[in-house]
């Protein structure tokens, strides 16, 4: 069976069980890929509504658990107010990983169903969460819906349409696994010393929300935000490298060439663009900070370097009214289906 994934970094290409993930984008769906990653083979048609079922009844059996995180958010919220802090956002993720043992212990859940449990209540957190923070009800997922689809109804009841389904299916299938990647290593050594599905994600979680890994995409963000419409980008960009700070979403640790994810999500981006104008002047945005950065990148440390994933991520999920600071949860929603492939095929 080809490995899960692989990265070919001179032609820059990413692999899942042997095909392109860009081309497993541009035509299936999060389900199938996830699928393909943990069974090695894309689904039947029979297979992918059969895989579809059992995620929406993990779902379900996940939802006494959830209850308890979203209790957690609360009274960890509540607490800050009755302080007189500034409330700070929660990390939901870490608090479902938590349960996921004795979930498994007292329903009698094997590993890869545990795993698929945690693919399938993530989104649900992750909305929840948001809603709860901005004092907000939480809105039930919809059977019905996609996975990518009913994380968007759950954040704001927004439903969309089959190419907008299918365009936020993408940016989540591009995201599923990484070969060599921080929080893969430490999901993987944590996972063979204790056999803990909660402290493997817990380790993988610690890894992923960092700035130099998943969190990336929100600094990118933030970088491009303070940036934009300025009349002297190079010399904001050079100010940057002054201070020490870090050109977010230009180069990658891999790749020779262009991130084959940013290649495809700049395309993505352009096509949403053409009926979204804020989409088309955040492009051009991100477009002046690649050239120009990449320039002086080249000038003051002799890298040659090219557009990474993170400089794309949040603006093509902003097109679809997702909080740019969301990014690194959904970076997880996406990356929970490969860390689920990797804990069955250790299994």
């Amino acid at each position: 069976m080809e490995p899960i994934s692989h990265i070919d970094q001179d032609q820059g290409i990413l692999f899942f069980r042997g095909l392109k993930a860009t081309e497993l984008a541009a035509t299936l769906r999060f389900e199938d890929v996830a699928f393909l990653l943990v069974h090695g083979r894309i689904p039947s048609e029979i297979e992918s509504t059969q895989f579809r079922k059992r995620l929406a009844e993990l779902r379900k059996i996940g939802d006494q658990y959830i209850g308890s995180v979203l209790s957690e958010i609360q009274s960890h919220l509540d607490s800050f107010k009755a302080d007189g802090l500034e409330v700070l956002e929660t990390s939901g993720l870490k608090r479902l990983a938590e349960k996921l043992d004795t979930c498994r212990n007292n329903i009698g859940l094997s590993a890869p169903d545990t795993m698929l449990l945690f693919v399938s209540t993530a989104p649900v957190v992750v909305a929840a969460e948001w809603r709860i923070i901005h004092g907000k009800t939480r809105i039930a997922p919809r059977d019905s819906c996609r996975h990518a689809a009913n994380f968007l109804w759950m954040l704001n009841e927004t439903s969309l349409n089959d190419r907008d389904s299918k365009d936020l299916d993408s940016c989540l299938i591009l995201h599923m696994d990484d070969p060599d990647n921080p929080s893969l290593a430490a999901l993987e050594s944590t996972y063979a010393a204790s056999g803990s599905i909660s402290k493997a994600i817990l380790a993988a979680l610690d890894k992923h929300v960092g700035p130099l890994h998943h969190g990336a995409g929100t600094e990118a963000m933030r970088m491009i935000i303070d940036i934009e419409g300025h009349p002297e980008v190079s010399r904001l960009l050079a100010d940057r490298l002054d201070r020490g700070e870090k050109l977010f979403g230009l180069g990658h640790r891999i790749y020779r060439t262009i991130d084959p994810r940013a290649k495809f999500l700049r395309e993505l981006l352009k096509r949403r663009g053409i009926v979204d104008v804020r989409s088309a002047k955040r492009l051009a945005s991100i477009e002046e900070i690649a050239e120009l950065g990449s320039k002086l990148l080249l000038e003051r440390k002799g890298k040659v370097v090219h557009p990474n994933v993170d400089l794309y991520n949040a603006a093509v999920y902003e097109s679809f009214e997702i909080p740019y600071v969301l990014n690194t949860e959904l970076f997880a929603i996406a990356r929970s289906a490969g860390w689920a492939a990797h804990i069955c095929e250790w299994q």
